[in-house]
């Protein structure tokens, strides 16, 4: 192996290490450790929306064993968010593995004296419950959606998306939402205006990285081996080039096709809704039988208009659009995929419709800001959403 391989090599595998070890999101440690920064400046009240960026930040150092970092960065999602009891916990097990023992004491005093009110407020509401009348019990137990077959929702698909998923999709939006659910399948591919380009973003990152570690004489040598220049360097096809050389050098042909093939551009997802309209304008067109439209797309989705770094659905009047995209990690079930798919249809539909969003946490439209918050959710409708979407059917049919 060349000088210049030998000096590399280590670089490419921790590289490769960060890349694994990237949050649930998908976000680079890069990514998040920017967004911190952004963070770090704004006043606490605006802050505190975005707190998961630390705790993201902080559970991917702690994976890398970096645990002063993790510790750093722990605490400041803390100060946002002090009443967290998951990162309580997490923040008191780094600093026992740091030996800061007197901090992790106040941390665990801290959990054990919350979980022992949530006790006392369990015991509370089970007593509160008793007090409830029975007919109301039964009526709330009972209330079912009152039929509207007579109208329907588009479901719209882009091309790629699981037929088993799409089909149970479409069956569980009509048995819960007791409507027509018409299957519209698109021939056009997902708009790419304001198209995020992760792949450029990530060479970005890998040369950036590669150019702080190592000597510009080593890299001088590699660039000349591959017959690259720094001008190269300016285009994404420079770019490319170089990390695919380096990365197949060192790792293997394998390794630069798995690596390319995990990083998945992000679309906008209010173009996507634009296109819908334009698509699907004759079903928009009959609105004495479509309610509106759900768009379904394979692809990861964010919104430019509100600056979001992932999103599960976006709606916007009578057309929304959902991705599946964060739905499938590795490992994870294909159940528990259709039921993360089946709880995001539920909520954007019902956006669609027109019904405001409910405040039962295990509601399957409850607002989710994360996939475990998702996962907690139930994949049925609660009764303050099927109150809200009987009395919307009712105006629909006047």
């Amino acid at each position: 192996m060349s000088k210049y391989n030998k000096s590399i090599i280590f670089v490419v595998i921790l590289i490769l290490w960060i890349c694994l070890v990237a949050n649930a999101d998908g976000i680079s440690i890069e990514e998040l450790e920017e967004k911190a920064a952004e963070l770090d400046k704004m006043f606490n009240v605006s802050a505190r929306e975005y707190v998961e960026v630390y705790f993201e930040l902080a559970d991917a150092y702690h994976s890398m064993g970096e645990l002063d970092k993790a510790l750093v960065h722990y605490k400041k999602g803390l100060q946002l968010d002090p009443l967290n009891v998951e990162y309580q916990r997490k923040a008191a097990k780094v600093e026992i593995e740091l030996m800061e023992y007197a901090s992790a004491y106040r941390r665990l005093l801290f959990i054990q004296n919350k979980l022992e009110e949530a006790y006392r407020i369990y015991n509370e509401a089970t007593a509160l419950l008793s007090e409830i009348p029975m007919e109301i019990v039964d009526d709330e137990k009972s209330r079912v959606v009152t039929p509207l077959f007579s109208k329907s929702i588009v479901v719209a698909v882009y091309p790629g998306v699981d037929e088993e998923i799409l089909g149970i999709i479409c069956a569980r939006i009509s048995e819960e939402f007791k409507v027509n659910v018409v299957l519209e399948y698109l021939s056009v591919f997902e708009d790419e205006s304001n198209l995020r380009d992760k792949h450029e973003e990530y060479y970005d990152y890998f040369i950036r990285y590669v150019y702080t570690h190592n000597h510009s004489t080593v890299i001088q040598e590699f660039m000349e081996a591959v017959g690259l220049t720094e001008k190269d360097l300016e285009s994404k096809v420079g770019k490319e080039q170089f990390v695919r050389e380096m990365i197949v050098q060192s790792e293997g042909e394998t390794a630069w096709e798995r690596l390319h093939n995990s990083i998945v551009d992000q679309y906008d997802a209010d173009y996507q809704i634009q296109q819908i309209r334009k698509e699907c304008k004759a079903y928009l067109a009959d609105s004495d039988q479509i309610i509106g439209i759900l768009a379904v797309t394979g692809k990861d989705i964010y919104s430019g208009v509100e600056s979001n770094n992932f999103l599960f659905g976006l709606a916007s009047g009578n057309v929304a659009v959902m991705s599946i995209y964060r739905f499938y990690s590795r490992g994870t079930p294909f159940e528990k995929v259709v039921q993360r798919s089946v709880r995001q249809s539920f909520a954007s539909v019902g956006h669609v419709i027109g019904i405001p969003r409910c405040s039962s946490p295990k509601c399957a439209r409850s607002y989710p800001h994360s996939l475990e918050e998702h996962d907690y959710k139930e994949d049925v409708l609660c009764g303050e959403c099927i109150q809200n979407l009987n009395k919307k059917y009712q105006e629909l049919l006047r």
